[in-house]
């Protein structure tokens, strides 16, 4: 059997597993090993199995990313982020839709001490949805305004986002987080 072959009946079968509501990292994990079996033996295959998850775990730049978590509930429990929000609010409150302007400053401001995009989007959604609507906002724009600035997580340095990618693909991953804040450099 060809190589090609072999990749296009490794797809099949995810596709085919996948279709037959087997989560996607399972029905990815058991098409790597069946083809790793096919291609070289099972032992190869069972010794990858062993090997590749320490390897990526005990990588020593995701080690960075407890590390935005832990300053990402710091900031929640100790009230940085309603300050925050508050001191946003006072500098958008003259422009037109101050509250959405505001959430979405507030949102930036957290995302640069969370690094998650998930954490800026639930911290300025209890923090931003509620004012928004007690100022008449309709529903739809507030979760829209507190989803769309939860983005800001992955693309304002210090981001998981980055790390992760770096890990990935071998970059370095303080070029990457200077890069996010500089383009030029």
């Amino acid at each position: 059997m060809s190589a090609p072959l072999i990749g296009a009946l490794g797809l099949l079968g995810v596709l085919v597993l996948i279709a037959i509501r087997i989560p996607i990292g399972v029905s990815l994990g058991v098409a790597a090993v069946v083809g790793l079996t096919v291609l070289r033996n099972e032992r190869v295959a069972m010794n990858v199995m062993e090997q590749t998850p320490f390897e990526v775990a005990a990588s020593w730049s995701l080690s960075a990313i407890p590390m935005f978590i832990l300053m990402g509930a710091i900031a929640h429990n100790s009230g940085i982020s309603v300050a925050l929000f508050r001191a946003a609010r006072l500098w958008a409150s003259r422009l037109p839709g101050g509250l959405a302007v505001a959430t979405n400053l507030a949102s930036a401001g957290f995302a640069a001490a969370s690094g998650s995009s998930v954490a800026t989007a639930a911290t300025m959604g209890r923090l931003g949805i509620p004012e928004m609507l007690r100022a008449g906002y309709d529903k739809g724009l507030a979760a829209g305004v507190v989803a769309s600035a939860g983005t800001l997580g992955a693309l304002i340095p210090p981001s998981i986002m980055f790390v992760i990618y770096g890990v990935f693909a071998e970059v370095s991953i303080t070029k990457l987080l200077v890069r996010g804040c500089c383009p030029a450099f």
